[in-house]
């Protein structure tokens, strides 16, 4: 996309039009990719999990690759940042199980969604990972930036264009498709045009 980009810009293109109409998603790229269309910080979406094994399993992993970036890192600023992230998630496993309440309502009635009230959800960080977002060569550290977010894997692209840009969904733009629209609009990026998308 980076190098598309960059014929685009090289050809005078003055704005871009991004169609994900018909794009079923796929991966986390909804989530890197809005980092290519601008230079400015972009913050991921939070990220809540059920309080369920499942988030145990994701909090294991997260915390392997925190510890993989520990060891490999001399950098005092990094190591400081993937310890409190590795802190974090020590503390969301050890929460597992104390969210427990009563939501049989939900079979019955319809109440207002409030992210106060007992929703059996665990905070995980956000969508990229322990950080909502980290700038381009953060902290000096690649591997250690990328396990504190996973957008920063990419970050040799962010800022490939600057310019205005458009994003067309329609009904049928779902899933990871939906993130990236998302964060474009979350984050001032693109301006949204088209369809409500299908709600994945």
């Amino acid at each position: 996309m980076a190098a598309e980009i960059r014929a685009l810009r090289h050809t005078g293109a003055t704005a871009l039009v991004v169609d994900i109409g018909n794009d079923s998603g796929g991966d986390d790229s909804g989530d890197w990719t809005p980092r290519l269309f601008t230079n400015r910080p972009v913050r991921s979406a939070r990220l809540l999990m059920a309080d369920a094994s499942d988030a145990g399993r994701y909090f294991a992993d997260e915390i392997r690759d925190i510890n993989e970036a520990l060891a490999a890192t001399q950098s005092h600023d990094a190591r400081a940042a993937l310890k409190d992230a590795r802190s974090f998630f020590y503390q969301q496993t050890a929460a597992i199980g104390e969210h427990r309440c009563d939501l049989s309502w939900v079979w019955r009635e319809q109440r207002a969604w409030s992210p106060t009230n007992c929703n059996r959800l665990l905070s995980a960080g956000y969508a990229g990972g322990y950080s909502p977002g980290l700038a381009r060569s953060a902290l000096g550290d690649s591997k250690a930036a990328a396990a504190l977010s996973s957008a920063s894997t990419v970050q040799s692209f962010f800022g490939s264009w600057t310019g205005p840009t458009y994003v067309l969904a329609d009904q049928r733009s779902y899933s990871s498709a939906e993130m990236f629209a998302a964060v474009m609009q979350d984050n001032r990026i693109a301006k949204l045009v088209g369809n409500r998308t299908g709600g994945d």
